[in-house]
């Protein structure tokens, strides 16, 4: 951001708003043992969530999002919405990008390596979201799927069938 009051976007950069492209769980490509989980809205208190509700993902499950909308070919900040069902942290949640072909070194995404498309984080059960540790560079007009697994949920704890609950991928 430039300009006095820091109101103008610096030439060759988007800003947008945190949220701004929501991909929904619950309309997600879903692995083994995935649901929906649907909410309703209350008149009293605002949703913590958004569209009609959760994936239901348990451990060792994924769900595939599946992007075709990119606006500008540039990196984006790549935040995962979600309610924790389980006392402790969820551990392991990888994240891969699978991408239409190889990326060309002229384009915006040139400098692009295998690693940024391979990202893992943990889910903690005092948050409802994370951003991945590093943006990952997206080019318009090419459709991308985004794969979230939860290939484990606690090293600690024996737990019987755990799951969480995943709202949203959000840009």
């Amino acid at each position: 951001m430039i300009g006095r009051q820091c109101s103008e976007v610096e030439p060759g950069y988007y800003f947008i708003a945190l949220d701004h492209y929501v991909y929904e769980a619950e309309e997600t490509v879903f692995g083994p043992g995935v649901s929906v989980v649907e909410r309703q809205y209350s008149q009293e208190r605002t949703p913590s969530w958004t569209g009609i509700g959760f994936a239901r993902v348990p451990e060792g499950a994924y769900l595939e999002f599946y992007i075709d909308n990119i606006p500008y070919s540039m990196e984006y900040d790549v935040l995962i919405r979600y309610e924790p069902q389980l006392p402790d942290q969820w551990e392991k949640a990888i994240i891969t990008v699978f991408r239409p072909g190889m990326i060309p070194s002229s384009s915006r995404c040139g400098n692009t390596v295998p690693d940024d498309d391979n990202q893992e984080v943990s889910l903690s059960p005092g948050s409802r979201y994370v951003v991945l540790p590093h943006p990952i560079c997206f080019e318009k007009g090419l459709n991308y799927t985004v794969r979230l697994e939860l290939p484990q949920y606690s090293y600690d704890t024996e737990v019987e069938n755990p799951y969480t609950l995943i709202d949203s991928r959000d840009l």
